[in-house]
Formats: structure tokens, C-alpha cells, sequence
């Protein structure tokens, strides 16, 4: 359920960043400077902007149907602790977010309709492992992780019927982390969350705290 087309430009985006911002932080010696998270527990609050997506599809007497959910932003803490030598932070983030579940109606010849079905709220933790390959204050990184979500479905139309439910999730990403200073950092990466039923890709932002 990855949209590769979003993927890819998303990538484009992240990496004429890095080739735009590099020369800037070689000026100022943020990857020289040696950071000053190793062996220290951290926390930060998490924003992530995410793309919607195709969940199902069918057709039937010419018409057919796309499931889709909207576009989302996800709001959230984490908590983490870096290993000794800095390369490795193990952390667990909590998210809050919601949006739409939308049916899309085409009958073949270009007509399109769109009605809304479910409003969604959605309830996620997580367990991850970031690797930071460089031990200075500006560090690219890869990150993956597992985690469990819990889905609650508000049907429209008076009925006041809610539906609900949990699914496993996993999520891989890679970006960039700044230690703008010896107490404050931040985090940029593309990541991509999966479930059996949904998938929410965007880029994710983090503002820290270093204890």
C-alpha cells in the first residue's frame, strides 16, 4: 500500500535538501563537532504530515469503487535513550491523529463522485531503533520499528455506531538528526507505517529535549 510515485518524490525532495544544506553545515563544523547525546535519555514532540491512501477497490455493472482514506496529520511525544558510543537510540513514540474514509465512485466514462463514509480516529505506539551513522551534531540515520494501533470508526447518519479495533504495524524511514545544541535537537525523515488494513507515509518532524 506504499505509494512508490510520493515515495520517490519525497526522496528527491530530502536529498536536494541535504545537497542544498551540506556545504552550510560543513562551514559550521556540524560534522566534525562531536555530539553530546552518547549514554543520555532524550524526549521530543512529534508532528508528521502523512499522504492518504488506497485501502480497497471493487467493480460492478460498469461502476467501480475506491476505498481511500484522507490526508492526516499526526501529532505525538517520544522517549529515548541513546547507546554509549551514539550511534544507536533506542526510543518508543506515541501518536495521535485522524481523518476520513472516503468511497470513490467512476462509472467508466470520466464521471467521478466522491462521499465520505467513516471519520477515523487513530491511536499509535511504537517501539524503534534509530542508527546515527556519524558521532557529530548533524548525523544522517535510518530508522525501523514495530508498534500497535488502535482504530475507532464514527459512521455518519445519526446511527452513532462506532466501530473499533487494534492492528500490528511496522515502519522503516531515514533521514537526518541535528543537535543544535547540547540540550536541544531535531529530526527530519521520510517514514513509512504499515498495517494490514492502512498506510501513512509523510515526512516526520521532531523538536527535543537532551537530559
Amino acid at each position: 500500500m506504499i505509494d512508490i510515485k510520493k515515495t520517490i518524490l519525497y526522496s528527491v525532495l530530502a536529498s536536494s535538501l541535504l545537497t542544498i544544506t551540506t556545504p552550510v553545515a560543513y562551514a559550521d563544523n556540524l560534522f566534525t563537532q562531536p555530539a553530546n547525546r552518547h549514554g543520555k535519555t532524550e524526549g521530543y514532540l512529534i508532528f508528521q504530515p502523512t499522504s492518504g491512501d488506497t485501502i480497497g477497490s471493487s467493480s460492478s455493472y460498469g461502476i467501480s469503487s475506491e476505498q481511500k482514506t484522507d490526508d492526516t496529520t499526526f501529532i505525538g511525544l517520544g522517549i529515548g535513550v541513546n547507546g554509549t558510543k551514539g550511534g544507536l537510540n533506542l526510543n518508543t513514540e506515541f501518536v495521535l491523529g485522524s481523518t476520513n474514509i472516503l468511497y470513490e465512485f467512476s462509472d467508466g466514462r470520466g464521471t467521478t463522485e466522491t462521499a465520505k463514509s467513516w471519520d477515523l480516529s487513530i491511536l499509535g505506539a511504537s517501539l524503534n531503533a534509530d542508527y546515527n551513522f556519524l558521532n557529530s551534531r548533524l548525523t544522517p540515520l535510518l530508522t525501523g520499528g514495530i508498534g500497535w494501533y488502535y482504530f475507532s470508526y464514527d459512521i455518519p447518519g445519526g446511527s452513532d455506531i462506532l466501530f473499533s479495533g487494534s492492528e500490528f504495524s511496522y515502519s522503516v524511514g531515514g533521514g537526518a538528526r541535528w543537535d543544535i545544541t547540547d540540550k536541544f535537537f531535531m529530526k527530519g525523515l521520510y517514514k513509512m507505517t504499515s498495517t494490514s488494513s492502512f498506510s501513512f507515509n509523510g515526512i516526520s518532524l521532531n523538536l527535543g529535549y537532551i537530559f
